[in-house]
């Protein structure tokens, strides 16, 4: 695949939004999903895209990951994921009822149907 003639170009190109130029600075990470992206170091250009997926075991993860992120704001020093299947089952279940809470605290009434 030939990608000079697209290099410096937007990416309107080829379907997309018109370029947005993010300078990163050493430690700082930005990847656009799932979108087509130019990354210059120097003198040189690459073309890259993020692909994420999602498996029912990085859901669980997440879940707990963000029991744990709710834990550290409330100074707790929460276990790290995978060390205790019920705990984790435990976090899950919290995260579950406090995100349905959070829901309907935003006027969302579906949330009961998930």
């Amino acid at each position: 695949m030939v990608l000079s003639p697209f290099l410096g170009k937007s990416l309107s190109l080829i379907g997309q939004d018109p370029v947005t130029a993010a300078f990163l600075v050493v430690g700082s990470v930005g990847i656009p999903p799932c979108t087509p992206h130019w990354v210059r170091y120097g003198p040189d250009t690459s073309v890259s895209v993020t692909l994420a997926y999602h498996t029912a075991a990085s859901a669980r993860e997440r879940s707990v990951e963000d029991f744990n992120a709710l834990a550290r704001q409330a100074h707790l020093n929460p276990r790290e994921p995978g060390r205790f299947a019920i705990v984790d089952a435990a976090k899950i279940g919290a995260v579950g009822v406090w995100s349905v809470g959070r829901r309907l605290r935003h006027g969302r009434p579906e949330a009961l149907a998930k």
